[in-house]
């Protein structure tokens, strides 16, 4: 252990270049009070960031656009893909995509991805991937859809995890455009398809579920 310091009760290895890291080995080979494991997490440093923002537009009674912006944002200088040197902290990814969707169907009728920041230019190639989704429902089953279309060698996995915050967040989107237009006390009148069996309280057999086939008759 000539290589480690103690820092309040933490046990660190002596970094090769500018981050502390705990030592992983600590776990096993001391035995931690609850305190020694908080001062541990209190000793940790804030290495990277995602944020993801979506917002969703009501632009007709049929149509609505849902913009979602993904950022990384590095906060140490990190190996650089396509050399030795360093890469200075900043922002690794800043992904924006625009899609317009019907409603109440919530069908992707258009979608474009704007690359504004990316790791490797290469990684620009993956940009027109998302015109596969054009056609798809958001909907049960949207996840395995999107993963199946993008989840490959043409597609981008970042891309992709925004894609699908974004599906989630258009069915909300449409619950609220939708609310403006229907009688208060009753249920906007959103596709079944998209809310019955997405979730535990959309269950088939659940109260919500039997409401809104009640309400679609």
């Amino acid at each position: 252990m000539d290589d480690c310091f103690f820092v309040r009760d933490c046990v660190y290895l002596m970094p090769l270049f500018d981050i502390v890291r705990p030592l992983p080995i600590c776990y096993r080979d001391v035995k931690m009070s609850m305190n020694v494991r908080r001062s541990i997490l209190n000793c940790s440093r804030h290495c990277h960031s995602r944020n993801i923002s979506i917002r969703c537009y009501d632009v007709s009674d049929d149509l609505m656009t849902v913009e979602g912006s993904l950022k990384d944002d590095r906060l140490y200088n990190t190996d650089n893909e396509e050399s030795v040197e360093y890469r200075d902290k900043d922002t690794i990814h800043h992904i924006l995509v625009k899609m317009d969707v019907s409603i109440p169907q919530l069908t992707i009728l258009a979608i474009s991805a704007e690359l504004s920041a990316i790791p490797n230019e290469a990684c620009r190639g993956a940009k027109n991937c998302v015109n596969k989704l054009i056609g798809l429902q958001i909907k049960h089953g949207f996840t395995d859809a999107v993963r199946n279309l993008l989840a490959n060698s043409e597609g981008c996995a970042h891309i992709m995890n925004l894609i699908l915050s974004m599906g989630s967040a258009a069915v909300q989107g449409a619950w609220s455009a939708l609310s403006r237009r229907t009688e208060r006390g009753k249920m906007p009148s959103i596709d079944e398809a998209i809310m019955i069996n997405s979730c535990w309280l959309w269950r088939e057999d659940g109260p919500l579920a039997k409401k809104m086939k009640h309400n679609s008759k």
